[in-house]
């Protein structure tokens, strides 16, 4: 295409392509949207124009095309704004109750409150079908601005970036409110996994073999064993098909003395350790299993940034928007003991396999891996967390991403009141999904947001799983 760079996404976009997503941002300030649309097509033209890619399926294989021009009839991204002349709410992020705030406790979740962040053209949110029409951009932003806040959204096909792609983006566009020129230029046409494929053997495994790590692939599988797993999806959205998304807040204090005690039983183990967020998913998965009796094995899968695992061809210096996150799945665990084992004992479950997969002994293994799932550019590969009669949990943790640490202030809105210089990063960050989305989103969360209060997270479970874990009574339902 003469008018664009074309570059086939990578097996990494391809993972998720049917979610689209709105990251929903609160700032308890007044941001000037002029100055953050302005600021975010400099960044975009001039430091990450992938960030403006369109996204195209030619026979079957999907395609970013980076126009190699950006002007009023090619923009960089949408943009939309909407200004209300009152207060803001305060209704995000949820109100703590004061008889709760020591304790971790679930909260219902106001899908409709994802409406703010999105433009009054698409409340519903954008579909892949959307975004495949001619010309239309992946990233759209939408502002809603009050007197004292303003409600950020990015909304995007997941094929766009992960937590990790949107980190880079917004520390881009925040260096171009300050006229920070410093961020080196990503080029468009960047295809890092390709650069892997060209220095590494590429297994071939054989039927029953695992080419990733205790991921499932239709190799792995056979057919009938992809066919079963296919069949569980569809038995459980007949038997069991409502679900819905609730929020869980826990304290940092608490997290803290949860993973004091963890390290103090572990002090005679000498070299043994285990990290918060470890303690976090522990404790969260075994809360969400304490009802369960059966032997159900729950492969458990956590997704890992490979910017820092693989700096040779993701060095630190370069801002990429794009998918870069694997998972590292974990020896299964049958549901009755995730429900009821100390934390201790699955936060270590976690910590070692962990240690183990990111370890530079098993570095060769992970490029060995990436470099198979990377032959599968443009169509993608079918992979599955669990085969037949096994169940999957995913919890994606963004706190390295760090979201709640980037600085708007060279967004300020200049009013009538005097401000002083102070830092505006947002006090709450979630996600949500397009509405209507048919994909199941069951077992799986995010660790979304950060203060030093407490984090937040989205936890999706079936309707009977949600009444079961509140009738077991270990955790608190406001």
């Amino acid at each position: 295409m003469d008018n664009a760079y074309v570059v086939p996404c990578s097996s990494l976009d391809l993972t998720a392509t049917p979610i689209n997503l709105t990251f929903a941002f609160v700032f308890d300030a007044r941001l000037d949207a002029e100055k953050l649309r302005r600021a975010l097509f400099q960044a975009i033209e001039t430091k990450l124009p992938r960030a403006g890619a369109r996204l195209v399926k030619r026979s079957g294989s999907y395609e970013f095309h980076v126009p190699r021009r950006f002007d009023a009839s090619t923009p960089p991204a949408g943009f939309t704004h909407t200004h209300h002349d009152a207060p803001y709410d305060r209704t995000l992020p949820i109100p703590i109750p004061p008889h709760v705030a020591s304790e971790p406790c679930v909260f219902n979740r106001d899908e409709r409150k994802a409406r703010l962040f999105r433009s009054p053209e698409t409340p519903g949110g954008l579909s892949l079908e959307d975004y495949l029409k001619p010309g239309r951009p992946m990233l759209h932003v939408h502002v809603t601005t009050y007197e004292d806040a303003t409600l950020l959204g990015i909304e995007a096909n997941h094929t766009l970036f992960d937590a990790f792609g949107l980190r880079d983006l917004l520390l881009v566009w925040t260096a171009a409110l300050r006229n920070d020129t410093s961020i080196p230029f990503s080029p468009p046409d960047i295809q890092p996994f390709e650069e892997l494929k060209a220095t590494v053997a590429i297994p071939t495994p054989k039927k029953g073999e695992h080419p990733m790590r205790l991921i499932y692939s239709s190799e792995t599988l056979g057919f009938w064993g992809t066919f079963l797993v296919i069949w569980g999806f569809i038995w459980m959205a007949i038997w069991d098909p409502k679900e819905s998304t609730r929020m869980v807040y826990v304290p940092r204090a608490w997290l803290e003395e949860q993973k004091e005690a963890c390290m103090d039983a572990l002090e005679e183990r000498g070299k043994e350790w285990v990290s918060s967020s470890d303690v976090l998913q522990a404790w969260l998965y075994k809360t969400l299993h304490a009802h369960r009796k059966d032997a159900t094995p729950i492969h458990i899968n956590t997704p890992i940034n490979l910017r820092r695992l693989l700096p040779d061809i993701l060095p630190p210096s370069l801002a990429y928007i794009n998918n870069t996150t694997l998972g590292c799945s974990h020896t299964p665990i049958p549901a009755h003991k995730l429900g009821s084992q100390p934390i201790l004992d699955t936060a270590l479950t976690i910590r070692r396999d962990l240690n183990e997969w990111t370890s530079p002994s098993t570095r060769d293994t992970l490029r060995a891996e990436v470099a198979w799932f990377a032959q599968f550019k443009g169509t993608g590969k079918l992979l599955f967390f669990a085969p037949a009669g096994g169940e999957h949990l995913i919890l994606s943790n963004w706190r390295s991403a760090e979201l709640n640490g980037v600085d708007f202030s060279g967004a300020l809105h200049e009013g009538k009141e005097v401000r002083e210089v102070r830092e505006v990063k947002p006090v709450y960050v979630s996600s949500y999904v397009q509405e209507g989305s048919r994909m199941p989103k069951r077992g799986t969360g995010t660790v979304c947001s950060e203060t030093e209060d407490g984090l937040w997270l989205t936890v999706t479970r079936s309707e009977r799983d949600w009444e079961g874990i509140r009738q077991s009574g270990a955790v608190r339902f406001v």
